[in-house]
């Protein structure tokens, strides 16, 4: 029982770069200014078979660094590997070009995922870095600024508490070990800001798609909403899951092989309700209240146990997946 634990443990405790005891990081700029530096969190709970044929609760948690550099390149840094959906393990396909190619990588879990990129404290832009095609893929998001200091942190719908509660056994391990935020914890910090995502305004339609084996994605009895071909690309999108929105709904055929993704138009609305907070960035302020409780976990994990865990097992969840890792 205990190694199960640790195990949990270990896939809880990806938080290497969100403590609070990297004083590297800018001072947050002033509100006329746009922040040097954003951050966010990917996360994911469910069940995975693992190669011992056991299946254990998974929640997976990492941080996210996103920089601007003087060049207008636009890197993601990762507290740690990555397993999951995220932009550096993202595909492209268009009607005029497809790249299977991952973001280049660089060291210590950096990726370039972008040029072109500006971000002047309420629109984001760049230009995908791995897409090859006749005309760049251009990508711009407009994004709401709230001020959340002194309001719950698991207002946040984002959040990876939310994530946690949608697993009952990732609850209960969640639970045993005191991972939350008691209070006085419970609330943002003076000066905390997150960035809301309102709209984006693509150069061409576009799906977003995955290495196999790594998306939780709609059944294939699904209801078919749309098909269509992009040169040799073959693809299906399938009605939604309303009850889990983050379930790859569009389905590509690729040289035979199957990968699944989502769909792009040129402009999109984010319905969002007012009376709700979703952080999809946050400023240093608002991620280092959020990453508080993980790093309690993880230093937990260091003083209990001998401080390892074996990656490169749960890595191989299939020899696809591993083998598209970077």
């Amino acid at each position: 029982m205990k190694k199960i634990i640790l195990i949990v443990m270990g896939i809880l405790a990806l938080t290497g770069c969100g403590g609070g005891s990297d004083d590297s990081l800018s001072t947050q700029p002033s509100v006329d200014q746009p922040p040097s530096k954003i951050y966010a969190i990917d996360t994911f709970s469910g069940e995975f078979n693992m190669l011992s044929m056991l299946v254990y609760s998974a929640l997976y948690v990492n941080d996210k660094e996103y920089k601007i550099d003087s060049k207008k390149n636009i890197y993601v840094k990762y507290g740690q590997k990555i397993v999951f959906k995220t932009e550096a393990l993202r595909n492209i396909a268009t009607v005029d070009g497809i790249s299977t190619t991952l973001s280049p990588s660089l060291e210590n879990f950096q990726y370039l995922i972008g040029e072109n990129a500006e971000f002047d404290g309420e629109n984001l832009q760049y230009s995908v870095s791995n897409y090859v095609g006749m005309k760049p893929l251009h990508l711009s998001w407009t994004y709401k600024r709230i001020d959340i200091a002194g309001k719950p942190i698991q207002s946040d719908l984002n959040n990876p508490m939310h994530t946690i509660k949608r697993s009952p056994n990732a609850e209960i391990f969640a639970t045993m070990m005191g991972v939350g935020y008691p209070a006085p914890n419970n609330l943002f910090p003076e000066g905390a800001v997150c960035w809301q995502k309102q709209s984006a305004q693509n150069s061409q339609e576009y799906i977003e798609f995955y290495p196999p084996n790594i998306m939780r994605h709609v059944s294939e009895n699904s209801e078919i909403i749309k098909t269509g071909q992009w040169g040799n690309v073959n693809w299906t999108t399938f009605k939604a899951d309303l009850n889990e929105p983050d379930r790859a709904n569009v389905q590509l055929i690729i040289d035979g092989k199957i990968y699944w993704g989502f769909y792009h138009p040129l402009n999109e609305i984010f319905t969002n309700n007012v009376e709700q907070m979703r952080c999809d960035y946050m400023n240093e302020q608002a991620f280092r209240a959020v990453m508080y409780t993980f790093d309690e976990l993880h230093k937990y994990m260091l003083e209990e146990g001998d401080g390892s865990f074996d990656w490169e097992q749960f890595y191989l969840i299939d020899n696809d997946l591993n083998a598209s890792l970077p």
